[in-house]
């Protein structure tokens, strides 16, 4: 590999310039010294001295650096307009290792936002090995905007609010609250994995018009969908025209007849017009357990400092996460049980369950699915059968009729969609946290439980 000579400017310098918001070009040349130039939707960082360009497609520009490795690339700084020429050598094509599956991942994610995952697949990563940076003369040469954010004192003070934390819904909503305040991020949502490591359940969003609770992911799908599945993070900062392609293969598929939301979905929470979007995995060794993700309407938005400590934040839920896990139960072990008369009344909702997907529609809404049905389906029968109201989340976490084994960490989480649904959707139905692990079935109207076939 050919030594990087020293650069005038730092490549860390021009971070905003390869966030893709506005398109970089490159510039080859053929052995016979005919001049090629191409625009590129990014220019991926690798380190100080190594950038990396995606290979796709076969194409005049890979034909010229096959034959002749020098390059020049143009960047341009989103906010100052001041152009950047990069003097590079292609020195190798990588297909596989850390920087192609980051690469691999970021791609998938945007074609599968658009319809165009079978299209548009990594073959390869380029490395350049870059020689010289040098600024261009500008006529127009903007302020850059203003000092960056203090990650550091910021991660420290969220981390002393978290230690605080003595549940999961708490944990979940400081960690929101703290990244709106601390670190400037308005839109954002946590999204857990489901019992089969499958999809991913929004369960605490901040900022949206809708909260989403409740609404589901697979994994592999969109951004959050491929941060959870390839287990990494993935930072696109030009939604716009991916959004552009998706809007048409969507106004397609209605076109043609196809559903696209079924009746028993939640939206995903979102800005309509998000330009930037990270999504961070939260991790427990090998296994997703959860999501975070943040949206904004400002391209560029997101930078290598905000993936570094949104990335570093989720180390931090992951161990608190499963430690709230160990404390919830045993904490809920010697509750009381506690009875009331069944309410009564000719005003009485009917709750409809269907056992083929266990989910629950109040009065003929559609209320939630899965085992947060399942829960509530219980809970109802329960208060139905024998009057109880006041229930344990040890209690749940044993009964059998629920099906849990293996898969009670994701108890407490399918809880607070739960709780949080019936706040959103039927405020006569509550359930009233009584204590660590313990609930209390509260209920303004009778209710009618109707088993579906």
């Amino acid at each position: 590999m050919a030594d990087a000579t020293p650069s005038a400017t730092p490549l860390r310098a021009l971070e905003p310039c390869f966030r893709g918001v506005v398109p970089a070009t490159i510039a080859t040349c053929s052995p016979e010294g005919v001049p090629n130039i191409t625009p590129l939707s990014i220019v991926h960082y690798v380190d100080d001295t190594h950038l990396a360009l995606s290979f796709q497609f076969f194409n005049k520009t890979r034909e010229n650096v096959r034959a002749n490795p020098l390059v020049q690339i143009i960047v341009l700084h989103p906010t100052s307009m001041r152009q950047y020429r990069i003097h590079a050598t292609y020195e190798r094509t990588e297909r596989g290792g850390a920087v192609f599956e980051r690469m691999r991942a970021n791609l998938a994610a945007v074609a599968s936002m658009t319809g165009m995952a079978a299209v548009f697949r990594l073959q390869g990563s380029d490395i350049y090995t870059v020689r010289h940076v040098e600024a261009l003369d500008c006529d127009l040469d903007l302020a850059e905007g203003g000092s960056p954010a203090d990650h550091v004192a910021a991660l420290e003070t969220l981390s002393e609010r978290l230690a605080g934390c003595d549940d999961l819904e708490s944990l979940l909503d400081t960690t929101l609250a703290g990244i709106a305040e601390l670190l400037g991020h308005s839109h954002s949502m946590i999204l857990f994995a489901d019992e089969a490591g499958a999809r991913l359940y929004a369960v605490a969003s901040h900022g949206f018009s809708q909260s989403g609770v409740g609404a589901e992911i697979a994994f592999g799908e969109g951004l959050v969908g491929s941060a959870a599945r390839e287990q990494t993070v993935i930072r696109v900062t030009s939604l716009r025209a991916a959004r552009v392609m998706l809007d048409a293969v969507r106004a397609t598929s209605i076109e043609r007849g196809a559903t696209l939301d079924g009746e028993r979905e939640i939206p995903l929470p979102g800005l309509p017009d998000a330009a930037s979007e990270l999504a961070v995995p939260i991790l427990a060794r090998d296994r997703t357990i959860g999501v975070l993700c943040v949206q904004s309407t400002t391209p560029g938005r997101f930078t290598l400092a905000d993936e570094q400590a949104l990335t570093t934040l989720c180390r931090y839920l992951a161990t608190s996460i499963q430690l709230l896990h160990g404390q919830g139960s045993r904490a809920d072990a010697g509750a009381a049980r506690s009875y009331a008369p069944r309410a009564t009344g000719a005003d009485a909702m009917q709750i409809r369950h269907h056992a083929s997907d266990d989910s629950v529609f109040v009065d003929g809404e559609y209320l939630v699915k899965g085992l947060p049905g399942r829960i509530l389906f219980r809970l109802l029968s329960l208060h139905e059968r024998d009057g109880r109201v006041d229930f344990t989340n040890r209690e749940l976490r044993l009964d059998e009729n629920l099906h849990l084994s293996g898969y009670r960490d994701n108890l407490e989480a399918r809880l607070i969609l739960l709780r949080r649904r019936l706040e959103e959707r039927c405020p006569a139905l509550r359930l009233a946290r009584t204590g660590r692990g313990r609930f209390r079935l509260e209920l303004d109207r009778a209710f009618a439980l109707i088993r579906a076939a």
